[in-house]
Formats: C-alpha cells, sequence, structure tokens
C-alpha cells in the first residue's frame, strides 16, 4: 500500500515537472554540441510558468478551441500513469490503453485545427494524423507478437516474459523506433514546424492555452519513453531480485530512469545531425518498419 501510493506521488511529480525539466537538460545537450552557453535546464518550466500566466488565446469563432488543451493536458496525464513505474501500475498498464490514449490526444488536438480557417494548422494537423497512424499500425503489429507469444498485452507482465528471440528483439525495435515518431523528436517534428508552416497545430494558440498544450506534448513525450523503458528495465532487474520483491521494484524503476535518460541523449543527439524530413518520407520509413513488425509476426508464429 505505501509502495503503490509513493509510486503515484512520484510517478505524478516526475509526468508534470521532470517531464518539462528533461526538455530543457535536451536543450543544454543540444548548446554543448552547437558550442553554445545555452539557457538554464529550468529555462523550459520558467517558459511554460509565463504562458500559463497570459490570458488565453484562440480563435473566437471556434469554443473547441477553449476545452481541447485541457482534454489534451487530461489524457497526456492519463497516458503517463498507464505506464509502469517500476513494477507497479497505477491505471490500466495495457498496450491497448497505451494506443486509444495516443490516438485521442491526437484527435482532440487536430480536429479544432482542421476547423479553423488557417493553412499553417490545417497542414500541421494533417501531418500529425498521418504521423500518428502510420507509426501506430508497426505498433499494433507488435501487439500481435506480444499476444502470440505471451498471451497478454499487460506490460509488466509481457516484460516480465521478455525471451531473447528474433521476433521479440524486432518487436522492440520496433517500439523503441514507434516511440521516437510519436514523441515528434527530429526528423518527425513537422507537425508543428516554426519556419515552414508557423507552429504549424500550434498556430492558432496562444498565452495560457498554448502553455497548457506544450505541458501536456512534453508530457506525451515523456510518457511514451518510459514505457519503452520499462519494458528494457524490468526483465533486467527479474533476473537479479525477482518479480515480487519490494528492493525489485525500486531497482526497476532506478533503471527505467536511466533508460529513460539515455533514450532522451541518444534522441537529442540524432535531433542535432538529422534535418526535418517530409511527410512522404515519413510514410515511406513507417512503411518500411511496418514490413519490419509483420516479418516478426510471421516469426513469432512459428515460434521464434
Amino acid at each position: 500500500m505505501i509502495a503503490s501510493v509513493l509510486t503515484i506521488a512520484i510517478a505524478i511529480a516526475l509526468l508534470t515537472i521532470f517531464s518539462v525539466l528533461m526538455e530543457g537538460i535536451r536543450g543544454k545537450i543540444k548548446a554543448r554540441l552547437q558550442q553554445r552557453i545555452g539557457g538554464s535546464i529550468v529555462h523550459e518550466i520558467h517558459d511554460i510558468l509565463d504562458l500559463l500566466t497570459l490570458k488565453g488565446i484562440t480563435p473566437e469563432e471556434l469554443p473547441i478551441y477553449v476545452v481541447a488543451p485541457y482534454f489534451a493536458f487530461s489524457l497526456s496525464l492519463a497516458l503517463g500513469l498507464s505506464v509502469p513505474f517500476g513494477k507497479i501500475v497505477i491505471v490500466s498498464g495495457n498496450m491497448l490503453t497505451i494506443i486509444l490514449l495516443v490516438l485521442s490526444i491526437t484527435a482532440i488536438i487536430s480536429i479544432p485545427a482542421m476547423l479553423v480557417n488557417n493553412v499553417y494548422s490545417n497542414i500541421g494537423a494533417n501531418r500529425e494524423i498521418i504521423i500518428t497512424f502510420t507509426a501506430l499500425i508497426p505498433f499494433m503489429l507488435v501487439c500481435g507478437i506480444f499476444l502470440v507469444k505471451f498471451n497478454t498485452l499487460s506490460i509488466v507482465e509481457i516484460a516480465e516474459s521478455l525471451l531473447v528471440t528474433p521476433s521479440v528483439i524486432l518487436g522492440l525495435a520496433v517500439i523503441g523506433y514507434v516511440v521516437y515518431v510519436l514523441s515528434e523528436f527530429a526528423p518527425f517534428d513537422i507537425s508543428r514546424s516554426n519556419t515552414e508552416i508557423i507552429d504549424g497545430i500550434f498556430s492558432e494558440y496562444g498565452g495560457r492555452f498554448l502553455g497548457i498544450l506544450e505541458w501536456a506534448f512534453f508530457i506525451k513525450r515523456f510518457s511514451l519513453v518510459m514505457f519503452f523503458s520499462s519494458l528494457l528495465a524490468i526483465p533486467i532487474t527479474k533476473g537479479i531480485l525477482g518479480v515480487s520483491t519490494y528492493g525489485g521494484h525500486v531497482l526497476a524503476f532506478a533503471f527505467q530512469l536511466v533508460f529513460l535518460t539515455l533514450y532522451y541523449i541518444i534522441a537529442t543527439l540524432i535531433e542535432e545531425r538529422t534535418a526535418r524530413t517530409r511527410i512522404n518520407n515519413v510514410i515511406k520509413v513507417n512503411g518500411v518498419v511496418t514490413l519490419v513488425a509483420f516479418l516478426g509476426l510471421i516469426l513469432s508464429l512459428f515460434g521464434l
């Protein structure tokens, strides 16, 4: 009981604060790579707080713009609480839940952007939908791999049952890629491009509403990376301290944070060496990854 309460408190703190702090750390790493001093690691937190103190700005004729940021924030927080923290799951902990919440977040920010008479917002919404759907197709095929291999879609149960087989290795590689795409690290940040489509899907927002949306996006990214990190951390700790011990939970959580930090660092390094891509290239690459996931599913059916 105590472990569960502590996990919930830590999870909420990580989702709401550490997710934004990680963006500041990424900015600091980029500055060092570019031989700049850069801002403080807490500058993203200050930016969010500054936006939250301003009056919300939206198109007057579309009230949906007022509620969309709050729905996006709530859904992003629900996504974060649906992934394991250590070996404790707060809400659901099922891979289908991850899919549904990601789709819901995309819908709630894309629909208003498609209704407004703004070409940049419309383009951003179209790109957001295409990126999400083409990335979730291989993810769903990986769900099929895990169903065949482990007869479950529970994230913790899958992580505890992982075996080193060709289909599982392909499945984990695909999930790592899908998380990168859905987190919209460069070159997949084309729905919010500032230079090309003037913030795209966020172009009609300002003030408090923009701050809430940016915050929700950071939470979504953090949640997805935590999800992938759990699939790497739990199998390692299972072999060290066992599945059911309190020490195993703490160690799994520690490894999860290590993998999360490494993922952010690697993503930042990739971003520094990658230019923003075109939507047709995203579709092509996601199509290739879909074929890889399908190959993994075929291998799993043959017991490999």
